[in-house]
């Protein structure tokens, strides 16, 4: 009986152990249109209810409205959190009728390190929201991003959040780095020449397009991960939705393991 309970401990130690080291992380990006949909009306709760079904543990989003007039001064980044029982960080992009519009990071578990990377220049002032979560007990670094619709601004935009994201996939102890959100380019754009050099690119399976949302044409919405062992994609794909937002949602699943190096 003793060697017997002896090997059953040392199986579940095992299981125990492979469990922590092996950890599924969800992350979509949406680009919610400050929450008006191709009906034109302002609807929350539905962008809530197109994210509730992706069961994610980190979403980005983008063109979020802060306590404008326009959207009736909801802190629609609160609003979306409180929806779905997640915490949030806003990340200002600029003031916008009486409030603020800008990027937004949710979350199932803390934001550590929550910060607002400044992208000037261009057509209208971006942000990159960035923040540090960990899920039973493995650490990711996020950043979610809407790059401005001149594209000439993108070569600068992206080196600077380059920079930040290798600061923490080099540290002593590296983590994975995600980056998403709305790129307003698409894959022939030059900006992938650059991107290329320092991100790993994976592939959708199926569908690709995600603008607009009613007969998708254009692909600008991304995911990218810097390359790592650490990391193991699951699954990478367009959620068609028609109706919440101008832009569908993309969702990415990995597993993350410990440093292999």
């Amino acid at each position: 009986m003793k060697k017997l309970l002896t090997t059953l401990f040392i199986a579940m130690a095992g299981m125990a152990a492979s469990s922590a080291a092996d950890t599924e992380f969800t992350i979509v990006s949406y680009n919610i249109h400050a929450g008006v949909g191709m009906d034109k009306k302002i609807n929350l709760p539905r962008i809530a209810d197109t994210l509730r079904k992706q069961n994610a543990d980190i979403i980005v989003l983008q063109e979020v409205d802060n306590k404008t007039g326009r959207s009736g001064k909801v802190d629609q980044a609160a609003e979306l959190a409180k929806l779905l029982d997640m915490k949030f960080y806003f990340a200002q992009a600029m003031p916008y009728g009486g409030g603020g519009y800008g990027n937004a990071i949710l979350s199932k578990f803390p934001l550590e390190k929550p910060r607002t990377l400044e992208l000037v220049g261009g057509k209208e002032p971006r942000s990159a929201g960035m923040a540090e979560i960990v899920k039973n007990g493995r650490r990711v670094a996020v950043i979610g991003v809407h790059l401005d619709l001149q594209t000439s601004t993108h070569p600068e935009h992206v080196k600077l959040i380059t920079e930040e994201a290798k600061k923490q996939a080099s540290a002593t102890t590296p983590i994975p780095v995600f980056f998403g959100g709305d790129f307003n380019a698409k894959e022939k754009s030059p900006i992938w020449k650059q991107l290329s050099k320092d991100w790993e690119q994976p592939k959708k399976q199926g569908p690709k397009n995600t603008f607009p949302s009613t007969g998708p044409k254009e692909e600008i919405d991304w995911f990218l991960y810097m390359p790592s062992s650490m990391i193991s994609l699951k699954e990478y794909k367009v959620i068609e939705e028609p109706m919440a937002s101008d832009h569908c949602p993309i969702v990415l699943k990995v597993t993350v393991t410990e440093n292999k190096k």
